[in-house]
């Protein structure tokens, strides 16, 4: 008698509780539309899935869109999800009601696909990254030139475009879409980048090049390692164009690290000190050496620039692959950490 009161106490406290507090379906992932009319609309403390997050990974699950209609608030992002999913552009088309998630389905979709239906997207900074990806992955420049300017920032979509450029540029070793970079900086780094290629066999240098540099010691320079003259580094009066473009360029193309001997000095200024005229040739005996993964070179470098003597052994180590290099490296913390192990 007294087992079977404890048993009606117990049970009457199981109902009592479910009756208080409700019954929580915890079954996710769902297996069917019917788990997912057990659930709540709202997300709380017992629950932390609704209906609507059911009748959407139902849908993207099984690519079946008409279950987005199930959706209460927003099924326009049930749509996106399950047409991204699916491969499906179609469905895109369909959502009207919500730019955001129309914008993320044509998005998704042109980087899957590598189609340009960046210019359905409506937010301007969403379709410029858009056309930046496609373009890059297409190595389709005519897309970098159909970027928005006027989307936002000017300078930032700027350089966003001429990275576009660049990009293409080496991908497809045009180094004519150099010409196109605005930006002063990156288009020279753009014509510099051929120009190095061309000392290690990997591009022939085209003089027509020469020409795309917008100041004139840059085209000097160029013309020299053209002309593989030295005497034309001379008419040089940028210090860093004679030095890297010029001299650093034509040691490398000839081989000759006597040529390191040219380069002029600069003044470094380094507070409380005065400023003081420094030999450069060392930026160029390490230039020279990783350019040609020769490590007999780094020893050229004097005991005052020790740090980047032994950065020129680390780095010719890891691309060589090669631990025997590091036992020259006097400070292990500049010779990269394949050395620093």
């Amino acid at each position: 008698m007294v087992k079977s009161k404890y048993l009606l106490f117990v049970v009457v406290c199981v109902v009592a509780s479910l009756f208080l507090f409700g019954c929580s379906v915890k079954i996710w992932p769902p297996l069917n539309v019917a788990q997912c009319e057990q659930l709540p609309d709202f997300a709380g403390l017992d629950e932390k899935h609704t209906k609507d997050e059911c009748y959407s990974y139902l849908a993207v699950k099984n690519k079946d869109v008409s279950l987005c209609s199930k959706v209460y608030n927003d099924s326009t992002n049930c749509i996106a999800r399950v047409a991204v999913d699916s491969n499906n552009l179609e469905l895109c088309s369909s959502i009207t009601e919500n730019p955001k998630s129309s914008d993320y389905c044509y998005y998704q979709l042109s980087l899957s696909k590598l189609e340009n239906n960046c210019d359905k997207v409506l937010s301007p900074s969403m379709r410029n990254t858009c056309l930046f990806k496609v373009a890059v992955a297409k190595k389709d420049s005519s897309l970098c030139s159909a970027m928005d300017l006027d989307s936002g920032i000017s300078s930032i979509e700027q350089i966003s475009m001429d990275l576009c450029f660049d990009n293409i540029a080496k991908s497809t070793s045009s180094f004519e879409l150099c010409s196109k970079i605005e930006e002063k900086i990156l288009h020279k780094n753009c014509l510099d980048s051929f120009l190095r290629n061309s000392l290690v066999g990997k591009s022939e240098l085209d003089q027509a090049m020469c020409q795309l540099y917008t100041d004139k010691d840059s085209q000097q320079a160029c013309s020299a390692v053209f002309d593989n003259n030295i005497l034309e580094c001379e008419q040089i009066e940028d210090l860093m164009v004679h030095n890297y473009n010029c001299i650093i360029s034509l040691a490398i193309k000839q081989s000759n690290t006597v040529l390191c001997e040219k380069m002029r000095n600069e003044t470094w200024c380094i507070y409380p000190e005065p400023c003081k005229s420094v030999a450069t040739d060392f930026e160029c005996y390490d230039m020279y050496a990783q350019t040609k993964l020769d490590p007999s070179i780094c020893q050229k470098i004097t005991n005052e620039h020790s740090d980047t003597r032994d950065m020129c052994y680390g780095n010719i180590a890891y691309n060589l692959n090669d631990t025997n290099l590091c036992g020259q490296i006097v400070n292990k913390s500049f010779g990269m950490p394949f050395c620093s192990k």
